[in-house]
């Protein structure tokens, strides 16, 4: 009978307290839409006041700037130094009777998703009037910050974190975590540069290897290869120079034992930073399931498994498994490319910035090459053919493709000449002469 009696009343207090927790979760989330509208408002006014204004603002008076983003190709490998086409690209824009006068910078980005992550603090570094941006060829085995791939292979934390990274709300939360070293965290990391994730033991090592490096920008590969040997003998578990060696191994030697073994001494002296690197020597831009590669692929894994640790084993056979996803599906490294040049020249344009694309002097792959071309098409962006001119060129003069193309497959001095003037007639014909600024 009295529990007859309680029965509305507990019904009541039952009813009660779901209002109150209905209540307090609708209140968290009003409070995380008026946070995220603030951020987005504060987002729009630093963009409105910072460096990085809508209206881009030349380094000197009369200087009209050009920033060069992309890989190797942009940085000049296989040239001689002073002969990137960037550096080439200055040149004839200050030789041409032109009444600016121009300076031409270049940043090294590994891939299309680099190009993006540092996209904004490159325009407040160099303030560009016009972008030229040559990306993609390494899309298919550089992880680095990519955040389209987790979402296309089944990666669940990443794809998670590329589906809520349009929230100015999450980028608040995680960045105020990025220093705790947590499990959520280690999953959401991509490699680091090589360059800073390992150091020298040896001061007469880390000598080598600089020189080496500098051989090999000059394209001067035999005293290149000279070098990182030398660098070998002082440091043989160093990372760097197995790297370096595995890469001599395969684009200059074409040894394949030389590069199967230099490729998998620096995946055992490395870490989950090295993988991507490791994968693109053993088995190039495409993995094809023969025997062979199936016992590499297993080495690969036994590596890993055996002298990684913790998260970073986690980690890397993540990256490994996502690798040969990435690799076997063509389409999928053309969907990378088309979001992040979708995502670089909505940026661009929102800086009012003139955005040139550019081909590579060959084919990076049918759906990579259609990917930039499209991008171009559809935004209504100049493009640089340079495949068709360069092939062009070589069959009209009857020339040999080493004419222009060094021993590693990277443009010689004369390759990037040619980049550099098919840079220079598109500029001074569609934007140069045509911006009444310049006038």
């Amino acid at each position: 009978m009295r529990r007859a009696r309680l029965k509305p009343f507990l019904e009541k207090r039952k009813e009660g307290m779901k209002k109150k927790i209905a209540f307090i979760i609708a209140g968290f989330f009003v409070f995380l839409l008026i946070l995220e509208i603030a951020l987005r408002i504060s987002g729009l006014l630093y963009v409105r006041f910072s460096q990085v204004s809508n209206k881009p603002v030349s380094n000197k008076k009369g200087v009209y700037t050009i920033l060069c983003l992309g890989d190797s190709f942009t940085l000049g490998i296989g040239g001689s130094k002073g002969h990137s086409y960037p550096e080439q690209l200055e040149i004839l824009l200050n030789s041409g009777g032109l009444d600016k006068k121009f300076k031409v910078f270049r940043e090294f980005r590994i891939n299309s998703s680099t190009v993006l992550a540092n996209l904004k603090q490159d325009l407040q570094k160099y303030k560009p009037d016009s972008v030229i941006i040559m990306t993609g060829c390494n899309d298919r085995w550089s992880m680095e910050n990519c955040r389209f791939f987790g979402a296309k292979n089944g990666n669940l934390p990443a794809a998670i974190d590329a589906f809520l990274h349009v929230s100015r709300v999450y980028k608040l939360i995680k960045i105020s975590f990025l220093n705790i070293d947590s499990a959520l965290g280690n999953l959401f990391q991509s490699p680091p540069d090589i360059y800073r994730a390992y150091r020298f033991n040896n001061n007469e090592a880390e000598q080598h290897f600089q020189a080496g490096n500098n051989y090999l920008l000059d394209g001067k590969f035999d005293l290149a290869l000279e070098e990182f040997k030398a660098a070998e003998r002082f440091e043989p578990e160093q990372v760097l120079v197995n790297f370096r060696l595995a890469s001599m191994s395969r684009d200059y030697l074409r040894n394949e034992d030389l590069t199967k073994k230099y490729a998998l001494r620096a995946l055992s002296y490395g870490d989950s930073a090295i993988i991507g690197y490791t994968f693109m020597f053993l088995f190039g831009s495409n993995y094809i399931e023969t025997k062979e590669n199936k016992k590499i692929a297993a080495e690969m894994e036994a590596v890993i498994r055996s002298r990684y640790r913790g998260s970073d084993k986690e980690r890397a056979l993540i990256y490994l498994r996502n690798f040969f996803l990435v690799s076997t599906n063509i389409y999928t490294v053309a969907d990378i490319l088309e979001h992040n040049l979708t995502e670089i020249i909505r940026i661009l344009k929102k800086n009012n910035i003139q955005i040139v694309l550019m081909e590579y002097p060959m084919s990076i792959g049918p759906e990579s090459d259609k990917a930039i071309a499209e991008r171009a098409n559809s935004f209504g962006i100049p493009l640089i053919n340079n495949k068709e001119l360069f092939g062009s060129k070589i069959s009209r003069e009857n020339l040999k493709k080493e004419s222009f193309f060094a021993e590693d497959g990277h443009c010689n001095a004369a390759g990037y000449g040619l980049v550099a003037e098919n840079v220079y007639n598109l500029l001074v014909k569609n934007i140069i002469i045509a911006n009444a600024k310049l006038n």
